[in-house]
């Protein structure tokens, strides 16, 4: 029961770190995208 319950959290851990690098990657290309749009006014 123990090792079913670690292997839980290491899923569970992985997942988590998997979905901030996402979101950290996703805010970046967002960033990029903007300063690409501005680009042409500026």
């Amino acid at each position: 029961m123990r090792r079913a319950a670690l292997i839980i959290a290491a899923i569970a851990a992985t997942a988590a770190g998997a979905v901030l690098i996402h979101r950290r990657n996703a805010r970046a290309r967002d960033a990029e995208l903007w300063s690409r749009a501005a680009d042409p006014i500026a």
